[in-house]
């Protein structure tokens, strides 16, 4: 009796109910989670009684019901036993009305679960008692979460199969894996069924989805118009998040999410979408088209700000958002990457700027000038060596957005150097309160005093040589 597998003791239960009332022969199999139709479908082959697993309306149904001659049947219906309607007469009449959950089932076949290890199974139990649905009862003993997913079909799986271009489902198909491959992607992640023969575009069309779906995530205020192809909220929508998530980090298959996810956007309206968002999301999106198409949108509307200080504010009011998208696929890990990170450092030279601008109003002593500058001005003058390398890698709208800005610092710079030459002019160096060695031979062949060698690495050009003659 141990060895009793579980299609074995559903049978038996199936015969003894419709044996309770032979007048009848009618079983009425309530399912409103839809795990039962193909567990039903496996049992009923080769057994004598009829099984009625369409999803047809109940109205049908009962018509079907009313004209056919008395047999042992079951019909199965995908809703609760309270939920039953046209049917309600064939109810009352039956031999029996099945309302078992599988963990019921299996806990009458002897399978007992705790309510833990329920938590983690729950979303693979279906797919694990269609696979098991013929070993006998002392294998289930190695049920648990880890070795479900193990005998099955875990993430990881899931994850290798949608990142392989060229590859066919074949090995799937001779494991007796497709079909518990094919639920799995429906039925926990929400993605596209996938067909035997279409391997490569079923890769296309389910990166699309899972694109549109962070999208939707990211941006659940204005989710793009993409309905057939977003996973709706809830578990299965967190699995495939997590699916995609896991793709992007794993280093073996980074090439293979390049390489699909512009097919995948080529089937989607993502970079319209992108273009038309009234702000930048703060997250960074998985579609390439997209990034590119809100890192375009942001450098043209950067472009057409004029004055410097407005320029300054829309930088800095975004800098957090340009960080969060550099850190995402297509800032950092992309080959050819979008340039959040050269955006961002616009932003960050620009705040300094716009702190700092005047600075020099408020010096009334060579000391205040001092005390700028070494607890925030050397902060400009860093940002602005960055603003006056060479990038090649800039567009060409952001290179009139770094002319304003080096403009700018130029500004700041002939503004603070003549406040300071003024104000170390009439109160002499000495003011400074800096001992320096007087001036030695080589330093009057080069016009520069000792005391101008050891401050120029942080004032530059900021004290003129008639100051230190």
């Amino acid at each position: 009796m141990s060895e009793t597998s579980f299609k074995t003791w559903l049978l038996a239960e199936i015969r003894q109910s419709l044996g309770a009332k032979p007048a009848n022969h009618l079983v009425l199999w309530c399912d409103p989670e839809r795990v039962w139709k193909p567990l039903l479908e496996r049992v009923a082959e080769g057994a004598e009684f009829e099984l009625w697993s369409e999803e047809k309306h109940e109205l049908l149904l009962r018509d079907r019901l009313l004209k056919v001659p008395p047999a042992p049947r079951v019909v199965w219906l995908p809703c609760a036993r309270e939920e039953i309607g046209y049917l309600r007469v064939f109810e009352l009449r039956a031999a029996d009305v099945k309302t078992w959950t599988l963990p019921e089932a299996l806990r009458g076949y002897g399978v007992e679960l705790t309510s833990e290890q329920l938590v983690e199974l729950r979303p693979l139990l279906a797919a694990h008692t269609q696979e098991w649905l013929d070993r006998p009862r002392s294998a289930w003993k190695e049920l648990t979460p880890g070795h479900a997913k193990g005998v099955l079909m875990d993430n990881a799986r899931m994850v290798e199969i949608l990142a392989t271009p060229g590859s066919d489902f074949d090995a799937l198909v001779k494991e007796n894996r497709f079909s518990l491959f094919s639920r799995r992607l429906k039925e926990d992640f929400g993605l596209p069924e996938p067909k035997p023969n279409d391997a490569d575009a079923w890769r296309i069309q389910a990166l699309a989805a899972l694109l549109c779906t962070d999208a939707a995530a990211k941006c659940p205020d204005h989710p793009p118009g993409e309905q057939a192809r977003i996973v709706p909220a809830g578990a299965p929508r967190d699995n495939a998040l997590r699916l995609l998530r896991d793709w992007q980090k794993d280093v073996d298959l980074l090439a293979a999410f390049e390489q699909l996810a512009p097919k995948a956007d080529a089937l989607t309206s993502l970079q319209f979408w992108a273009r038309n968002l009234e702000r930048l999301p703060a997250a960074a999106l998985a579609s390439p088209a997209a990034e590119r198409a809100l890192f375009e949108r942001e450098v043209a509307k950067l472009g057409a700000i004029e004055s410097f200080s407005d320029l300054a504010k829309a930088l800095e009011t975004q800098l957090t958002s340009y960080q969060a998208h550099d850190r995402g696929f297509w800032g950092s890990r992309a080959t050819s990457p979008v340039l959040w990170r050269q955006l961002g450092r616009l932003a960050v030279a620009a705040g300094a700027l716009a702190q700092n601008a005047g600075a020099e109003k408020l010096w009334k002593k060579t000391t205040d000038a001092v005390g700028w500058f070494t607890a925030c001005g050397w902060e400009v003058d860093h940002q602005a060596e960055k603003l006056f390398s060479d990038d090649l890698k800039l567009p060409g709208g952001l290179v009139s957005v770094l002319a304003k800005l080096r403009r700018a610092y130029l500004r700041h710079l002939d503004a603070s150097n003549g406040v300071f030459s003024e104000l170390l002019a009439n109160e002499g160096v000495e003011s400074l309160g800096l001992s320096f060695a007087a001036m030695s031979p080589t330093s009057r062949l080069l016009g520069k005093s000792t005391f101008q060698f050891d401050c120029e690495p942080f004032w530059r050009g900021r004290i003129s040589r008639r100051d230190l003659i």
